[in-house]
């Protein structure tokens, strides 16, 4: 019997709903309001009048079309600086210092960067000279598994030093600052403490003492997905399912042609939003692609073993 709240009726309404969240989507991302959603600067850089007399490390960070985060960047310092610390002699090297995660384990190992050429700048109107960080490929700190409700981490004090006869000889810049530029689908987050970075304990171990604001030369970073593209991983998620509930609506149960929908629904979309698998590294949206393939099969011999058994009851 059809009555108002029947399943074709139902089921046509969640598409309506479906289709409309779809295009609100695709207007929000037509309209570009999460276009710098990826790009944010954390630390403070030197004045625009005196920028290039001034002695600064500036860092970029990237991810590339593969999803991986790559740093570099370049160093600049004045002619003053240049000629007293002897540059020209000394090679100048580069570490990431790692912030803290967490208060009950060590931090990571530094990273090194490497320096290209110096580029001298000594009879132009900025009288100075820079050299480029050669990019590297960096491990983000996070749960890839939760994808796309992953957080990750990224923490760092960047310190210059060259080797000297005496040993490692540290130098203290005024200024270091970092330029975020992901892609519009992260959202990169400056953390300002130690609170908005590192995991919350109940340690009664832990006092206020060990709780500070980070330093200006100290950079963290916590990144999450938008919205937007939470939003749009979900919908495409659920469009997995419509062979499932076409299937209540056939009137032949023979799951094949649905089966066969839906693992190349699943094979395309997984590829479209995590790529691949590599390593043998399932996520958790893996079992929701894998019950979908799972349900598109056995769902039409659900129904129609229940229909069987219902029938002689209608027909007595």
């Amino acid at each position: 019997m059809s009555s108002r709240f029947s399943i074709p009726y139902i089921a046509g309404i969640a598409s309506i709903v479906f289709l409309c969240l779809y295009l609100l989507l695709g207007f929000r991302l037509i309209k570009g309001d999460d276009i710098f959603a990826g790009h944010a600067v954390c630390g403070t850089g030197p004045q625009s009048s005196n920028f290039f007399s001034s002695d600064f490390i500036s860092l970029s960070l990237k991810n590339d079309v593969a999803g991986k985060a790559t740093i570099s960047g370049n160093v600049n310092v004045s002619k003053a600086t240049y000629d007293a610390l002897g540059l020209r002699d000394h090679p100048l090297k580069l570490r990431l210092e790692p912030l803290q995660l967490n208060y009950s384990s060590i931090s990571p190992f530094f990273e090194e960067i490497e320096l290209g050429a110096w580029s001298l700048n000594f009879e132009g109107s900025h009288n100075n000279a820079y050299v480029d960080l050669k990019p590297k490929v960096i491990s983000l700190f996070g749960e890839p598994s939760n994808f796309p409700f992953e957080n990750y981490r990224y923490g760092y004090k960047p310190v210059l030093y060259f080797e000297t006869a005496q040993g490692t000889k540290d130098l203290s810049f005024e200024y270091a600052f970092t330029i975020i530029q992901l892609s519009s689908f992260f959202v990169p987050l400056v953390a300002h403490s130690t609170e908005d970075y590192m995991d919350y304990s109940k340690s009664s171990l832990i006092t206020s003492d060990d709780k500070r604001t980070y330093a200006p030369d100290e950079c963290a970073i916590r990144i999450k997905r938008s919205f937007s593209f939470q939003f749009m991983v979900v919908l495409l998620t659920l469009f997995l399912f419509f062979p499932v509930i076409y299937s209540l609506f056939r009137t032949d149960k023979q799951p094949a042609v649905d089966v066969i929908a839906t693992v190349v629904s699943v094979a395309a979309i997984r590829m479209f939003l995590i790529g691949p698998v590599e390593d043998f590294r399932f996520y958790k949206i893996d079992f929701v692609f894998g019950l979908a393939i799972v349900l598109s099969a056995t769902m039409p011999l659900i129904l129609s073993l229940w229909q069987g058994k219902v029938a002689p009851k209608n027909g007595s």
